[in-house]
């Protein structure tokens, strides 16, 4: 959020709503490139 210009825009309703979804793309591409790696580890094996 503040790579975005921080404070500033944590007022504005949308803002929120951008970042909400942010992090939950962040927590999805977070768990989808742990289940890959973990699989390869397996597969590598």
């Amino acid at each position: 959020s503040e790579m975005f210009g921080g404070g500033m825009q944590s007022q504005a309703m949308g803002s929120t709503v951008m970042e909400k979804n942010l992090d939950r793309i962040t927590v999805i591409t977070a768990i989808v490139f742990s289940a890959t790696t973990i699989l390869l580890a397996f597969r590598l094996q």
